[in-house]
């Protein structure tokens, strides 16, 4: 069985995104995504190795949920969607 990750789905202003995002990694996030969220709002999913801490975040930012998720492949969508991209006549990225 692959091991579980902690999640927390946090609902904050897009102008915190940075000041969040920075407080995540210094709670030792294993990794994140930022996502559109509603009136212009974002949501972060952030990733911790076993539970997620206890976070203290800002006025104005919450944690809608924490759950467990189990480990994966987090790259596979990406190598199933990736198309290159044109750089120059004769460069492409991948």
């Amino acid at each position: 069985m692959s091991p579980l990750f902690g999640r927390c789905t946090i609902d904050l202003p897009a102008e915190l995104e940075g000041l969040v995002s920075t407080l995540l990694w210094e709670a030792e996030t294993t990794g994140l995504q930022v996502l559109p969220g509603e009136d212009g709002r974002l949501r972060i999913e952030a990733f911790f190795e076993g539970d997620v801490p206890e976070l203290s975040l800002p006025e104005g930012v919450r944690c809608l949920a924490r759950d467990r998720v189990q480990d994966r492949d987090w790259l596979e969508s990406y190598r199933e969607t990736a198309r290159p991209l044109e750089v120059g006549r004769r460069s492409y990225f991948v």
